[in-house]
């Protein structure tokens, strides 16, 4: 694929977009290769030209769960501003994106990092430019923001909105706040209460999705190898009470036979919810005696996965000093 990244009209001038392959897995099981890349382009910004990254991805044309965008190329904004904001006295990480790619920052995403978790999170932590928010019970707007993203003020607004709180901050060596679900054979399992001693995996994953299911097989591996020494592992599927009714059938063929839970309302369970779960694989590694976070989705990835849960395991049995 060639893109006209300097925008002169010639492709022949132009650098190809890197590209790195990653494989997955279909519903059915087959195996599949998506293809992540970026590129940079010249984008005008008020007049002025500058250049940004975008991320490109391109799914299998194989992929007959996602019929649309296997013949898709997907980009997003991976550009904008990152700095800090003073809010009522309190410092915020902060990031300024043009999102959707409107070249004008003034229709973007304001980022702010309110619960100090490091990230920004979907909920809470992701402000519309154009609109009033609210942040410790002031509500804000933004005023002369330039199309270019490089100048604007944040000031208290005449306005009042609701304030949506982000997530608990689930970084490692928070505590997981207590939660309870009911499994797939209809029994009742809480956190922290039913792992003390346990480390606890918790993911929550859909069986349409690529990534989470490619992950699956290194799951299990984990689960097989640490289970016996104290590794328990809690799965929560996030499809919709129409696809839920195939769990059993998909859990079977795929040798998931640590708890399931799934109560068939997709994204808007209680569970995602209330961790603010935004896109999949998400995962956390989790000390069911202390509640503390060990590990987050960064560094349970295929190729961390096994590394990291083995450490945790080594940590968990090694004597106190």
């Amino acid at each position: 694929m060639l893109v006209d990244s300097n925008g002169n009209g010639d492709l022949a001038d132009d650098a190809a977009p890197t590209w790195n392959p990653v494989a997955y897995r279909a519903q059915s099981g087959a195996a599949l290769t998506m293809y992540r890349g970026s590129t940079t382009i010249t984008a005008v910004f008020g007049g002025v030209k500058r250049p940004v990254d975008l991320g490109l991805l391109m799914l299998d044309p194989k992929d007959s769960d996602q019929p649309e965008s296997s013949v898709a190329l997907l980009c997003d904004v991976d550009y904008g501003y990152r700095g800090d904001i003073v809010l009522g006295g309190t410092t915020f990480g902060a990031a300024l994106l043009d999102r959707p790619t409107a070249g004008n920052f003034a229709r973007g995403l304001l980022l702010l990092d309110v619960n100090g978790n490091g990230v920004y999170d979907v909920r809470g932590e992701a402000y519309d430019a154009s609109k009033p928010f609210s942040i410790k019970g002031v509500t804000y707007e933004i005023t002369g923001m330039a199309s270019s993203g490089a100048t604007f003020t944040i000031v208290a607004s005449k306005a009042s909105v609701k304030e949506v709180l982000p997530p608990p901050n689930l970084g490692v060596g928070r505590v997981m706040p207590a939660f309870a679900v009911h499994l797939t054979d209809g029994k009742p399992v809480a956190f922290p209460a039913g792992y003390k001693g346990k480390l606890l995996l918790l993911d929550f994953w859909m069986m349409g999705a690529g990534p989470p299911v490619s992950r699956l097989p290194a799951i299990s591996k984990a689960y097989q190898a640490c289970h016996a020494r104290g590794l328990e592992v809690l799965s929560i599927c996030l499809d919709d009470a129409a696809t839920a009714a195939k769990l059993t059938a998909f859990t079977t063929e795929h040798k998931m036979v640590w708890p399931q839970g799934c109560d068939g309302k997709s994204w808007a369970g209680d569970l995602p919810q209330m961790l603010a779960v935004g896109s999949i694989p998400f995962s956390l590694l989790v000390d069911g005696s202390s509640g503390k976070v060990l590990a987050t989705t960064e560094s349970l990835t295929i190729e961390k996965l096994e590394v990291t849960i083995a450490a945790a395991m080594k940590a968990a049995l090694s004597p106190a000093k």
